[in-house]
């Protein structure tokens, strides 16, 4: 009995060793066996690593999933994301550039201006002559010729104007045409222009001081010179207020005992043009 207790105690003493050895290796290595009382995961079987290594890696979005899938497969070298991994770029999607555009949208969008601009109003003439000052309707057309520049065509229909002299009385008519190139300033509908003008100018020598009938057709002197100016225009709904003021220089103008002209008779160097006139967009 003696030597089966012997036998016994040192049994006990044996697997009470091999306990405790048995602990300090799983308390050496932590990842490996979880500590008392914490159920392991279960492994995952070498056939679902291997369909797990076949799939293609993450993109974008799904690299978030990525390790939450293979947690829950139970690979025990998945880690959760960190801050680097978490920060994906999400590729931008075409609708972020905003919706497309309605047909309301469309509608409600400005017309592009006119191509062509018919304009209508009064003109004066202004200068240091017997001829002038004359007043008068103008009729032009204006149209786009480059980003930026406009081509305006306008002639005036201006009353003649009677002046005496020497007891004789005579007949001023002109009529002017120019054509000028306009181009837009920084102040919005300021436009700055400059052109050439054509003048044709007649003079009619009546009969009697009081006369009204002419003593024939007299003869027409025309002559050019350089215009310049400056041109405001102001919307009014479909139509638009032109108001302009101009300068013209003629070096070429007829002085006195040029033909038919009287000899006291001349025609300033400078001459300035005064327009109001309603403008509207034919197409």
């Amino acid at each position: 009995s003696a030597a089966v207790a012997s036998a016994a105690a040192a049994t006990s003493a044996a697997v009470a060793s091999a306990a405790v050895a048995s602990a300090a290796a799983r308390a050496s290595r932590p990842g490996l066996h979880p500590p008392p009382g914490v159920v392991a995961p279960p492994r995952a079987s070498s056939a679902a690593l291997v369909v797990a290594s076949a799939e293609p890696a993450p993109r974008g979005t799904e690299a978030l999933a990525a390790p939450s899938r293979a947690a829950a497969v139970g690979d025990p070298s998945a880690q959760p994301p960190d801050a680097a991994e978490r920060a994906v770029v999400a590729t931008p999607s075409p609708l972020a550039a905003g919706p497309a555009p309605s047909s309301r949208d469309a509608l409600d969008a400005p017309a592009p201006p006119p191509r062509l601009n018919f304009s209508a109003g009064l003109r004066v003439l202004a200068g240091a002559s017997e001829a002038l000052p004359l007043a008068g309707v103008s009729l032009g057309l204006r149209a786009p010729i480059a980003r930026g520049f406009e081509a305006r065509v306008e002639t005036s229909l201006l009353e003649g104007r009677h002046q005496g002299n020497a007891g004789v009385r005579y007949r001023y008519d002109q009529e002017p045409f120019s054509l000028e190139v306009a181009h837009g300033l920084v102040v919005p509908g300021l436009f700055v222009g400059a052109g050439l003008e054509v003048l044709s100018l007649s003079v009619e020598r009546m009969r009697a001081p009081l006369a009204d009938t002419a003593s024939g057709d007299p003869p027409n002197h025309v002559f050019a010179g350089a215009l310049g100016g400056v041109e405001y225009r102001l919307p009014l709904w479909r139509l638009t207020l032109v108001g302009s003021a101009r300068l013209a220089v003629h070096p070429f103008a007829p002085h006195g005992g040029d033909g038919d002209l009287p000899a006291s008779f001349s025609y300033p160097l400078l001459t300035a043009r005064f327009g109001l006139a309603l403008e509207a967009g034919v197409f």
